[in-house]
């Protein structure tokens, strides 16, 4: 299914994995990921896409930071940081605030689970852990989405299959610094010292 036929059926209109915010995805990474609209596919009431050259893998949307889910005090500074800037907090499913997220291996549960969904630093962090110890187990234990039986076991195994495999690719090869310099790039276009400075390093 093509983009032009999803948009003819006007599927969607609002969301982080729809019509317009693949329209968003296609443009922001352009090449570099292997995109085009002809490789899309309709998952439910969503839009994902296969993961060049990593099989069984697809790029699905997703919200930065969930501003709705944001307490109160923390939103206010939020605002007063981009007031600073002579800009607006952005909205939740503006073209500022998604990207796309691996959809296997619970991505997207283990960032909900950094902190409702609006704690990047927390998730990124995690990452880096990861880059730099090899253990998997705090993305696995934030990703738990099975029983302690036997098909639960297979799930796990499944699952830190395709956290390890999927965060293997997009961080490349070098040291621990530059495979999180590598994630943030790929999944956030940011290159950008400050920003890794703020959000990803640890004392």
């Amino acid at each position: 299914m093509t983009l032009d036929e999803i948009r003819e059926k006007k599927f969607n209109l609002e969301g982080d994995s729809n019509c317009r915010a693949w329209g968003f995805y296609l443009q922001f990474y352009d090449e570099e990921l292997g995109l085009s609209d002809d490789s899309l596919i309709k998952q439910g009431y969503r839009l994902i896409h296969p993961i060049k050259d990593l099989p069984d893998c697809y790029w699905g949307g997703d919200v930065i930071i969930n501003v709705k889910r944001m307490p109160a005090k923390l939103k206010e500074k939020l605002r007063e940081k981009f007031q600073e800037k002579c800009l607006e907090i952005p909205e939740r499913y503006s073209f500022q605030n998604i990207s796309l997220l691996p959809c296997q291996g619970y991505f997207q549960i283990i960032k909900n689970r950094c902190g409702n969904d609006y704690r990047i630093d927390i998730f990124l962090k995690l990452i880096r852990d990861y880059y730099s110890s090899k253990n998997i187990d705090p993305l696995l234990c934030k990703a738990k989405m099975w029983k302690d039986d036997e098909n639960g076991k297979r799930k796990k195994e499944y699952t830190e299959e395709k956290i390890i495999s999927t965060l293997n690719h997009l961080g490349g090869s070098g040291s621990a610094d530059e495979k999180i310099k590598n994630f943030v790039k790929t999944i956030y276009g940011i290159e950008n010292d400050e920003f890794m400075e703020k959000n990803i390093k640890y004392s």
